[in-house]
């Protein structure tokens, strides 16, 4: 009998073989992985016994499934975790204390919310949190009522490392764009059904920002008018991708402009709605 990528080839005689496909079986670890994952009533002591390498392995299963309870956060994080989804569920004020006391080295915090949920935790809670995430680079909070233009100038003051942002639908205006224009290594942003208006793209484009920047999401931006795109086109040499649907005050007047930007050999995707 030999097995070779998934099959299994059985010679009962030297003139016939049969061939059988067979599913691989995740090892030992990885079930009892899940199988922790899963128990949301398990003693939060037993986990803070296990290795750091575990938890992690442990605490990213928990996230996706949405299990996580605050008692097993606090049992799971470790000082050295790099990366934290809590895109599959409800994070509130008393999550946010217990990641400002153990995260010092995370670079990715992904809190963009779910289609069936609200975050509850308080502008306060987040701009406490964002002095102790000194090395984050990547930062998701689509949707989160309380990432407001306070929030956004104490991310960019705490977080100077950011690359990538997606603030889409958090109630932000110019004073948010900003304080964004000021992050030196930002290349992705998402500001999405905000308010910002053209000013708020004039500062993002003419501030350090916009030596890196390669990728803006505009969706929904009412207030936008063409003066924006031209800014972006105009100021931000190393844009690949741009995108504003929904923006009811574009015209048809900015496909010259966009026309121009296609002629770039390092643009990669452009999709909008004009009216």
């Amino acid at each position: 009998m030999t097995g070779e990528k998934g099959f299994v080839t059985l010679s009962p005689n030297m003139d016939e073989s049969l061939e059988y496909y067979f599913s691989p079986v995740d090892s030992l670890l990885t079930l009892s992985i899940k199988a922790v994952a899963m128990d949301v009533g398990i003693d939060k002591n037993t986990l803070s016994l296990l290795p750091s390498q575990l938890k992690n392995k442990i605490l990213r299963v928990t996230c996706k499934r949405g299990n996580l309870t605050l008692d097993m956060l606090d049992a799971l994080l470790t000082p050295d975790i790099s990366e934290l989804d809590l895109s599959e569920y409800v994070v509130t004020d008393e999550h946010l204390k217990v990641i400002s006391n153990r995260c010092k080295q995370l670079s990715v915090l992904n809190m963009n919310r779910g289609r069936y949920q609200k975050h509850l935790f308080s502008s306060e809670e987040i701009i406490k949190l964002l002095p102790n995430l000194p090395l984050l680079t990547t930062f998701y909070a689509e949707g989160t009522s309380s990432i407001t233009d306070d929030v956004v100038e104490s991310l960019v003051a705490n977080c100077p490392r950011l690359g990538a942002l997606d603030l889409g639908g958090c109630p932000l205006t110019d004073k948010a764009a900003a304080s964004l224009a000021n992050l030196k290594y930002l290349q992705s942003l998402n500001i999405s059904s905000t308010q910002i208006t053209d000013e708020g793209i004039f500062y993002l484009t003419n501030g350090i920002c916009k030596f890196n920047l390669y990728e803006i999401k505009l969706n929904n931006c009412h207030k936008l008018t063409n003066r924006a795109i031209n800014c972006v086109v105009d100021n931000c040499p190393k844009i690949k991708i741009l995108v504003f649907h929904g923006c009811p005050l574009i015209t048809g007047d900015c496909e010259q402009v966009l026309t121009c930007l296609l002629s770039r050999c390092n643009v990669s995707h452009i999709t909008y709605t004009v009216y």
